[in-house]
């Protein structure tokens, strides 16, 4: 039955400590390539069109175009939650613990600051300033409210508040956005989760840009062929 079946089945494996340290790699890369592509990239654009042959360089740069344009609102939703994150944490401190409210500006900022980091930040982020407001309050009590409420800002960001932003930024219906993470993740990890949405938003409009210029060039052809004819 049902039950003997569910005694035979093995134990899932550990994960390996290669595991680990991959995803350790990864929540390294993420601030590095997004920094470098925010402060320099303009000077990798040229570096990547100089290896191309000239026959790509003009869709090349249609593409490069676009994706300035789709992480440019991206970046601009991660500032967003990033802002929100911080401002509901430094409320909860200042407002909610009386005796912990000299560390309202201090967890507001690393609250915002870890939440950019894909995956695990609110755990980065959530961990120390739990810490914080029991320690600095000197109450379980109150480290388990503060445990309530950024679960609760965790779950109403990630099923919510973030597929409607980036949705709404990249023209990309929520319930995609959320396949798109869910997938991203399965096959590239913590890297693939944090560049899948803007990835996917580039390929649509890349893809839907050329189909429209396909379409108005057979739309000429059609109309040269009826006026020679």
């Amino acid at each position: 039955g049902f039950g003997e079946a569910a005694a035979r089945r093995e134990p899932r494996p550990a994960a390996s400590p290669w595991v680990w340290i991959t995803y350790i790699v990864e929540l390294i890369l993420v601030p590095f390539i997004t920094f470098f592509a925010i402060v320099d990239g303009r000077a990798l654009k040229r570096e990547a069109m100089q290896l191309l042959p000239p026959r790509l360089v003009r869709p090349a740069l249609r593409v490069a175009r676009e994706t300035d344009l789709v992480m440019r609102q991206y970046i601009l939703c991660q500032f967003i939650l990033c802002l929100i994150a911080g401002v509901v944490t430094y409320l909860i401190f200042a407002w909610g613990l009386p005796r912990a409210h000299a560390y309202a500006t201090i967890a507001g900022i690393y609250a915002g600051v870890t939440r950019v980091i894909p995956v695990v930040g609110s755990i980065i982020g959530g961990i120390p300033v739990i810490l914080l407001a029991g320690v600095s309050q000197g109450s379980i009590t109150d480290a388990l409210w503060v445990l309530v409420l950024f679960s609760a800002m965790h779950l109403a960001e990630s099923k919510f508040l973030y597929p409607a932003l980036v949705g709404n930024r990249m023209a990309m219906h929520p319930v995609l956005v959320i396949a798109v993470l869910v997938v991203s993740f399965e096959f590239f990890g913590i890297v693939g989760m944090f560049f899948g949405p803007p990835a996917a938003a580039i390929v649509r409009n890349v893809w839907l840009a050329s189909r429209q210029r396909i379409q108005r060039r057979d739309q000429n052809v059609r109309q040269v062929a009826s006026v020679a004819g």
